[in-house]
């Protein structure tokens, strides 16, 4: 909780584990409904450094989503990727809720995921910043072992 807070900082006024949360890793709650808050919003155009702009949200994680679990254990070992995953749970949220205001941050944001998991599968470990070596020809499987280990292809109805 106090990880994702320090990211998120003022953007959010808590953050709590809560049992409701069991399909998504996170929700986004408030007080005022998202059509009231939209309003406010706009009433408050041009006032923002009043402070009454900001409106207080909670963000409730589910303690056993596999992506709230994940997160935590890589938080230490890899700051970086975790407040991109941070940034974005919120985001998703915030989407789920009809909250978020303004979605060209998240475009960005999603450009760096898709970097990231293509990055990753070219073999770039971004806890080490660095490109993990591949295995020697000699360790990969022989070419006779792959040909037994093929999978069975489905049977699917015909359409």
């Amino acid at each position: 909780e106090t990880f994702i807070k320090s990211v998120l900082k003022e953007r959010v006024q808590e953050v709590k584990f809560s049992k409701r949360v069991t399909k998504s890793p996170a929700i986004v709650t408030s007080l005022i409904t998202p059509h009231m808050r939209k309003m406010m919003k706009q009433m408050m155009a041009g006032k923002e450094d009043t402070g009454m702009n900001n409106i207080p949200m909670t963000l409730e994680l589910s303690p056993r989503h596999h992506i709230v679990t994940t997160l935590y254990s890589i938080k230490d070992t890899n700051e970086t990727v975790a407040r991109i995953a941070v940034e974005q749970l919120f985001d998703n949220a915030g989407i789920a809720a009809g909250t978020l205001d303004d979605p060209r941050p998240l475009l960005g944001r999603l450009n760096k995921v898709l970097e990231m998991f293509i990055y990753q599968g070219a073999g770039f470990d971004y806890s080490r910043n660095e490109y993990v070596t591949t295995p020697a020809v000699e360790d990969a499987p022989k070419i006779e072992e792959a040909k037994e280990t093929k999978p069975k292809p489905l049977d699917l109805p015909v359409l």
